[in-house]
């Protein structure tokens, strides 16, 4: 339909989604799910997890059914299709990131609103905040495992940063 405007349901499309060479690094623009900023290494899950049952209070994946059994998720930039389970999730959630033992954010296809009640609760309660990005499943396939990657997310969208090569340099600062 002519004249209607531009499309506003998805993410700012007033540039673009996606890029290279800020000094060797890499970046995509998402959506925005919870509010934060976290740095870490970029862990690719196999499978979706659910925090209740799924981890302990160390942010260790104990699902001994789940590929990446064993894994710790603390001050990981964790990206997974979606979670799994239970309600419970949210408290169980919210209690890592008082603790400190949650990821340092959180990449998903599909918007959670158990996580996002975990993350929300987390920073009424606490003061902490855990970002919450969705990505395309397009934009999800092309994240790179075991980088360096930083996770900005304001009100209307993330931004997800990510460095060339190993998880072993500093990435430079992201402003939205």
């Amino acid at each position: 339909m002519s004249g209607s405007g531009p499309d506003r349901s998805g993410p700012d499309r007033s540039g673009p989604a996606r890029g290279d060479g800020l000094h060797g690094h890499s970046w995509l623009r998402g959506r925005a799910v919870h509010p934060g900023a976290g740095t870490g290494e970029l862990l690719m899950l196999d499978d979706p997890l659910s925090f209740w049952g799924g981890t302990d209070h160390h942010g260790v994946i104990i699902d001994e059914h789940h590929p990446q059994h064993g894994e710790c998720l603390t001050g990981k930039v964790v990206a997974m299709r979606g979670a799994r389970g239970s309600s419970s999730s949210s408290s169980v959630l919210a209690e890592q990131i008082r603790r400190g033992t949650a990821p340092a954010a959180l990449i998903l296809i599909e918007p959670d609103p158990i996580l996002m009640v975990g993350a929300w609760a987390a920073a009424e309660l606490y003061g902490h905040r855990l970002p919450i990005a969705t990505l395309t499943e397009r934009d999800y396939a092309s994240l790179p495992e075991r980088t360096l990657a930083t996770v900005t997310v304001d009100s209307t969208m993330s931004h997800i940063t990510w460095q060339q090569g190993p998880a072993d340099t500093e990435l430079p600062e992201v402003r939205t």
